[in-house]
């Protein structure tokens, strides 16, 4: 079989393929110049993939390079998850706590810290884990909120579930798995105080021995039902956010209080991020409160 060899402008793994005969020049999708007919000597690559893997190098370089300081070394290699928030903070909850268990995607696990700073939830995670606590992708998914995010670390489930164990009450381990038998919301489910939401790894979900000792303890298996024709589950740090908005929905009924953020403005965002919009505030006008109004008006949500 031919292939088209670009010219030389462009790299030799954009070779042009085609299934039964060689493409021309006016069918070329990677590059309009002349072309010759070589001999196959690259593997092929769908377009799509190759895009996506060069666009992955970039980022790591990307990545790397933000990551060192002028003197070459990497300015943030002291960073752990160690250097969380403490228990002492006292704007974390004391009613919940959330558990990954075999956390597999650092991303994941950054994510669902992310989750626990906005709720003020406690973070356990119980090894072994696929990541190292000192992972760069572990923090980069956590942002700057890490230090917000009051974080224990376990061996295993072994350590985790003696810690548990010896905890006062009033306490309950509520697992979210694909062979709960409850679901997962109200009401046909009530949380309470001293609940722990424990999520397993995104690869083979919670071990057995843990939906053993859930149930030995008195606790509960809940599932968050899907069309599972498509896919067999959803993400982690989506489940998390979904069992854990779920449970303060429930723990704090009557006492949820909600108001507009306040800095920054809805203006301020406006002309930021937006502003060529009709709701950006004009230079010289007074008060550009009228653009949040109209904005509220018509369901505007900003962030």
């Amino acid at each position: 079989m031919l292939l088209v060899e670009p010219c030389t402008r462009v790299s030799a793994q954009h070779v042009c393929h085609h299934p039964s005969r060689m493409h021309v020049a006016a069918r070329c999708q990677m590059n309009r110049s002349v072309h010759r007919p070589v001999p196959c000597c690259a593997p092929w690559q769908p377009t799509r993939a190759r895009r996506l893997l060069q666009g992955q190098q970039r980022s790591v370089k990307a990545r790397g390079a933000h990551d060192m300081d002028d003197s070459g070394s990497s300015s943030d290699d002291s960073w752990s998850i160690e250097k969380a928030g403490t228990r002492e903070d006292a704007w974390q909850r004391t009613d919940l706590n959330i558990v990954l268990v075999n956390p597999q995607i650092p991303q994941n696990a950054g994510n669902v810290s992310r989750t626990c700073a906005a709720t003020g939830i406690p973070l356990h995670l119980v090894g072994p884990l696929g990541f190292k606590t000192d992972d760069k992708m572990l923090k980069r998914a956590g942002l700057d909120y890490w230090h917000s995010v009051c974080v224990d670390t376990h061996k295993s489930w072994e350590a985790f579930y003696k810690y548990f164990s010896e905890l006062p009450e009033p306490k309950r381990l509520v697992a979210f798995t694909v062979y709960g038998d409850h679901f997962y919301a109200g009401p046909e489910f009530t949380y309470q105080p001293g609940d722990w939401l424990v999520f397993g790894a995104e690869t083979s979900g919670l071990p057995p021995e843990a939906h053993r000792d859930v149930l030995a303890s008195g606790g509960a298996l809940v599932k968050i039902p899907i069309i599972e024709k498509h896919v067999r589950s959803i993400n982690l740090a989506v489940c998390a956010g979904i069992g854990a908005f779920e449970a303060i929905r429930q723990l704090d009924a009557g006492q949820h209080q909600v108001a507009p953020r306040q800095s920054p403005s809805f203006d301020e965002v406006v002309v930021k991020y937006f502003p060529q919009s009709p709701l950006a505030p004009q230079q010289g006008a007074g008060s550009s409160s009228g653009a949040a109004t109209q904005a509220a008006s018509v369901g505007g949500e900003v962030m």
